[in-house]
């Protein structure tokens, strides 16, 4: 099995409400990253902020942190711009 994605801490911010049916945009993003973790920013925004959350996680494999492999922290760095914390 290849190494995956752990979620160790997650802190949400509630903005306001939506409906169940509404439509939104939902945005990520990865500011930061170490060796075997990252963090992702989301957020959800219709007619402005609904919603923020910010997640730590923990590349894993058989249990055990392993580093993230080479091309996800590749698409980290050009995509979002991730910088080594």
């Amino acid at each position: 099995m290849p190494p995956g994605p752990v979620v160790a801490k997650l802190e949400a911010r509630y903005v306001r409400a939506i409906g169940f049916q509404e439509e939104v945009l939902l945005t990520l993003r990865c500011p930061s990253l170490r060796r075997t973790s990252y963090v992702h920013d989301y957020a959800v925004w219709k007619n402005g902020l609904v919603f923020e959350c910010q997640a730590l996680l923990v590349c894993v494999k058989d249990g055990v942190s392993t580093p993230i492999p080479d091309e996800a922290r590749r698409l980290m760095v050009e995509r979002d711009g991730a910088r080594q914390a």
